[in-house]
């Protein structure tokens, strides 16, 4: 049946809302085809101290069903280093098996929160396809945004959508901008690339 089918019908059986809390509102939007009728309400600082504190124990817990209990209950109140950890969780280590529209979701809410690592997956997921159609213009989007804040994986795989044109018009100064802002964090493949770009420049 695949997911889409999984959440379909434990969206039946349990109602929209209650797959909401497991999976993130946007993906039960995007299974469904139907908004959430909850409205998000504005957090208290209490329950950003209750989600901080959650996040800090699910961080030392041993145990995989409470990791995901804690880090659930933390993404919930809008803890975003927990719901980028959600996306981690979902994508790579649930059961054995990778569940990438549910990790991908959760990555978009750590995203619009400006969370780097989360906007660098969620642009990964975007070019390889997995979890969300296949949208470099998104990609690239979500690259830029990660490598203005620094991120040096996001600005290596940026110069590299302007030097092969995925998303953006082929660019090879820009390519080498964001190469440059690589290597001078250390990055030593951006470095081999701007070599090779000074000479593509020479013919």
């Amino acid at each position: 049946m695949g997911l889409l089918g999984d959440l379909r019908g434990l969206a039946q059986l349990v109602g929209i809302g209650e797959v909401a809390k497991l999976v993130g509102e946007a993906a039960v939007e995007t299974v469904t085809g139907k908004p959430i009728a909850n409205e998000r309400k504005e957090l208290t600082p209490n329950d950003q101290a209750h989600a901080e504190k959650q996040y800090q124990r699910a961080l030392v817990t041993t145990e995989r069903k409470q990791l995901m209990a804690l880090l659930l209950e933390a993404a919930q109140r809008g803890h975003m280093d927990a719901q980028h950890q959600l996306g981690v969780q979902y994508q790579f280590h649930v059961n054995e098996n990778s569940h990438p529209l549910i990790a991908a979701n959760w990555y978009r809410r750590a995203a619009d929160q400006g969370h780097a690592m989360a906007q660098f997956a969620l642009a990964e997921m975007y070019h390889n396809g997995e979890g969300v159609s296949h949208d470099n213009k998104q990609a690239v989007k979500w690259y830029l945004r990660a490598a203005q804040k620094g991120l040096t994986e996001a600005q290596s795989s940026l110069a590299h959508m302007y030097v092969k044109g995925f998303g953006v018009n082929k660019d090879l100064a820009q390519a080498t901008f964001w190469y440059q802002k690589a290597a001078a964090q250390g990055d030593c493949d951006a470095l081999d690339s701007i070599e090779r770009l000074a000479r593509l420049k020479k013919f």
